[in-house]
């Protein structure tokens, strides 16, 4: 590939949207060990709803999560959907060994 068929992040353009492959069909989903953060320096008033967001069905396990907010600059009110945390200025890190 020629460096003029090379967008400006210097990878190859995306395929044309009538070649790329159907998205996959998933039924599960799992995770392990995965952290969501926030840091809201400019505006610690700022709160997310939640990390991560996942579907409400016996396919979706995650394993060992923690949300954090450093030093106690933001929220996030949940770690997975409307389960676990917060994480705010007076519990900077909460932890949620499973879900569901």
């Amino acid at each position: 590939m020629t460096r003029s068929e090379r967008n400006l992040t210097g990878c190859p353009p995306p395929a044309p949207a009538d070649s790329a492959p159907p998205p996959p069909s998933a039924t599960t989903r799992q995770a392990y060990a995965i952290g969501g953060y926030c840091y809201f320096n400019a505006n610690p008033g700022v709160a997310a709803q939640r990390a991560f967001e996942a579907p409400n069905r016996p396919g979706a396990r995650f394993t060992g999560r923690v949300t954090v907010s450093p030093d106690g600059a933001g929220t996030i009110r949940n770690a997975v959907n409307n389960t676990g945390g917060p994480s705010d200025s007076s519990t900077t890190v909460a932890d949620l060994p499973g879900h569901p």
